[in-house]
């Protein structure tokens, strides 16, 4: 026999209508880089590609990789996992530079580049032979010439030349009339031709002066100025001066900010006291400055790793963190991460941000280069139609089932089925896991891994006796309160109760309740309409003692019943459910005795929804275990537990118990084998 039954949906409504929410050149390559191979020759086993370096120019270098892999010198072609991260450091051989990279990803001056692996790639490294400015500086109050061998320099007019790094070059001075050549300073001594080897910039002083004149020379890489007395030297600009024979001289040195006062030489005078020169013949003095040098240091901090180096050269850190530089140098620091990091900023030394750092250093200076080890999402997921955990560091899941990790750290799950689940463990898919014991992944990426439980023998139900079984849930804090999507298998033996109920505590806090109720009762019967609440009620036919699956769909606008997957009846409702945290409740609709009704009949898979279902996802997910997509599923319970008072949710929130504790007692529903029709 078939009755007429209402499903009666009470809402508490707030003001107002609820819409539905709105959803959302490559660098130029120079001649060298015809020495590259092309890339799709090499050869790499599946899942890796080959990264080779051509070390190119007059002279030589070594360039090294991180992670390991390439050392070249030696080994020049490195094997890598697609999508890898590779840094490669260029070192200049001594009297060699690194003059730039070319082909692939790489370009530029800086000795380290960092680059993605996605396919085979060939990279250029050239270096040169260093070049060095030899200068000659003319100084006196006389006048000449200095001519070099091999030429290059004619001075004055032609005073500076690029040289080698290791070659000779012989400097000559030739004073004019009525002046004589007191001799060199800076790179040469003595009055001699001057020969120099040369291995870095180098400047040499030519002291020419009138007879009788006292010249002061400064040299070294400072600054400073000489005085004299009697007055006549202020250098400086005015460097010598004529004094009347027998005349004693005094020299006072004063260094400049940033310089030092190292000493005096020629003239007979020497260390870097006073100096007193007796004029009785032209005479130099060399007055010797220097700059300040002090420690530039980085140190680097985080949770990552990486590589910092410097330009010019000196830092490769690395192990070499740490380089003595002249006051006033600038020095460009740049930070290349680790394939498992990422470069976070800088900090200290005026840098800030994630480009190349320039420091001018003109005091003891540390820089910090943070590095940050990078994390990804390992997602624990369970398949099938039985029960059981995952659990794991940061995992524990139903529950807990998504953990941040750091990249490279090795996670280890374990499945398990509690005793009288009547589920097993059959297996892993996902993270290169699988079989059933332990899964050990290494996070290199984001991360899912599913493990999947059957139901070993019949799934279950509750049986509800219409009289005064219930069973209690936790609370329904997850859901939303515009939208809401309720399914459940019901096989009815009776009229009356609810099979899903959610209460905030107490009676009168009820925020909704799916409630059958026989159409031939009065229209009141097992229903609370609450104060300032609004009831939607549509009528639709059920037959006793058969199961059917019930959808019950409230989208802000509308009320809609899916019978089998197919709509059933609907009806305009708008509005927004107010937000509540109480239980979750099955087989009663109130909880006033004298107003209380009771499911008369059996329940199966219950699944609550914080989104409105759409037509298409209930005719595709009814007669299913698992729904087709899961966004949106706040609790899944198959009520597949053989024994105990737990009521297990498959998605971790509101797991709850048979009657209304962990006793057993009189209002405790039955659990049955399911008869439902419900495919895995």
């Amino acid at each position: 026999m078939q009755r007429h039954a209402l499903i009666v949906l009470s809402f508490l409504v707030a003001c107002g209508e609820v819409k539905a929410p709105i959803t959302d050149a490559t660098p130029a390559i120079d001649a060298a880089d015809a020495l590259l191979p092309d890339a799709a020759d090499l050869d790499a086993p599946p899942g890796m590609v080959t990264l080779t370096v051509v070390k190119g120019g007059a002279a030589t270098g070594t360039v090294a990789s991180t992670p390991s892999g390439i050392n070249c010198g030696a080994t020049c072609v490195g094997s890598y996992p697609v999508g890898t991260v590779v840094t490669l450091t260029a070192t200049a051989d001594v009297g060699t530079v690194f003059s730039g990279w070319g082909g692939s990803g790489c370009s530029g001056t800086l000795t380290s580049c960092s680059i993605t692996l996605n396919a085979s790639t060939a990279v250029n490294a050239d270096f040169g032979v260093a070049q060095y400015p030899v200068t000659v500086a003319i100084s006196g109050n006389g006048t000449g010439a200095v001519t070099s061998t091999p030429a290059g320099i004619n001075c004055p007019g032609g005073c500076t030349t690029m040289v080698a790094h290791g070659s000779s070059l012989v400097l000559t001075a030739a004073p004019t009339t009525g002046s004589a050549f007191l001799g060199w300073s800076g790179g040469c001594t003595g009055t001699g031709a001057c020969t120099l080897t040369v291995e870095s910039a180098v400047t040499v002083n030519a002291s020419f002066a009138l007879d009788g004149s006292l010249v002061v020379t400064k040299v070294g890489n400072g600054a400073g100025a000489v005085t004299s007395s009697p007055a006549g030297i202020n250098c400086g600009a005015d460097c010598a001066e004529a004094y009347p024979f027998g005349t004693v001289v005094a020299l006072a040195a004063a260094a400049s900010a940033g310089s030092t006062f190292t000493g005096w030489s020629g003239g007979g005078c020497t260390g870097a006291g006073a100096c007193s020169v007796t004029m009785n013949m032209s005479k130099m003095v060399n007055a010797t400055f220097a700059l300040n040098q002090y420690p530039l240091t980085v140190a680097k901090a985080g949770t990552g790793t990486g590589t910092v180096t410097s330009s010019p050269g000196g830092i490769t850190c690395g192990a070499d963190c740490t380089e003595t530089v002249n006051h006033g140098a600038l020095v460009t620091l740049a930070a290349a991460a680790s394939a498992d990091s990422t470069f976070a900023g800088w900090s200290g030394g005026g840098c800030s941000g994630t480009g190349t750092c320039a420091v001018t250093v003109t005091a003891a200076t540390t820089v910090t280069a943070t590095f940050t080890v990078r994390q990804f999402t390992l997602t624990v997921t369970r398949t099938g139609n039985g029960l059981g955990t995952v659990t794991g560091t940061g995992i524990d899941c139903p529950g807990d089932c998504t953990e941040i990790v750091n990249a490279g750290t090795a996670v280890t799950l374990d499945a398990s089925t509690a005793a009288g689940s009547g589920s097993s463990f059959t297996g892993w898919t996902g993270g290169g896991c699988s079989g059933t014991g332990t899964c050990t992944v290494t996070i290199t990426a984001a991360t899912s891994v599913s493990a999947a439980f059957t139901l070993s023998g019949p799934g279950g139900a509750l049986q509800f006796d219409g009289q005064d079984d219930l069973a209690v849930l936790g609370s329904g804090s997850p859901l939303d309160n515009r939208y809401m999507t309720v399914e459940f298998w019901m096989k009815l033996e009776g009229w009356g109760g609810a099979p899903v109920s959610l209460w905030s505590g107490t009676a009168l806090g009820r925020k909704y309740t799916v409630a059958i109720q026989n159409g031939t009762m009065p229209t009141a019967n097992g229903r609370v309409v609450l104060e300032g609440g609004a009831t939607g009620a549509v009528q639709m036919p059920f037959a006793l003692g058969a199961w059917v699956h019930v959808g019950v769909v409230f989208d802000g606008a509308g009320l809609a019943i899916y019978q089998n997957g197919t709509l059933a009846a609907s009806m305009r409702l708008e509005g927004a459910l107010q937000s509540f945290e109480g239980p979750l409740r099955l087989g009663i609709e109130d909880t006033i005795p004298t107003r209380a009704t009771f499911l008369n009949g059996q329940l199966d898979e219950v699944r609550i929804w914080n989104v409105a279902r759409t037509a298409a996802q209930m005719r595709a997910s009814w007669d299913r275990i698992q729904p087709a997509g899961v966004t949106g599923l706040v609790s899944q319970f198959h009520f597949d537990e053989l024994t105990g008072q737990s009521i297990q949710d498959s998605v971790g929130r509101m797991g709850g118990v048979l009657g209304s504790s962990n006793l057993a007692e009189r209002t405790d529903p039955r659990r049955v084998e399911s008869t439902a029709p419900i495919n895995p």
